[in-house]
């Protein structure tokens, strides 16, 4: 059976939601190894395209993993312990 047009734009947004989260959570590791190593972090982005990008990706991060955490407590309230698919 072929997948739809929407299931194909839905996993789309999965993994690119999940590649975002991941990325912040690689940062986060360079960053305290920065910190445990030289006991500070400096970092400097000079393109605005760049920082702009950056900043947008994060607030995508914010609201996809607050988007999974509310279907997380949804399946919890319901009495299941998993996501289940929407």
């Amino acid at each position: 059976m072929p997948i739809s047009l929407y299931e194909r734009l839905k996993i789309l947004f999965h993994v690119f939601g999940l590649s975002c989260i991941c990325g912040a959570i690689l940062l986060e590791l360079f960053v305290f190894s920065d910190i445990l190593l030289y006991d500070k972090f400096i970092g400097v982005e000079g393109n605005m395209f760049i920082l702009c990008t950056e900043i947008s990706l994060s607030i995508f991060s914010i609201f996809y993993f607050l988007l999974l955490f509310k279907k997380f407590l949804v399946s919890i309230d319901k009495g299941g312990t998993h996501l289940e698919p929407s």
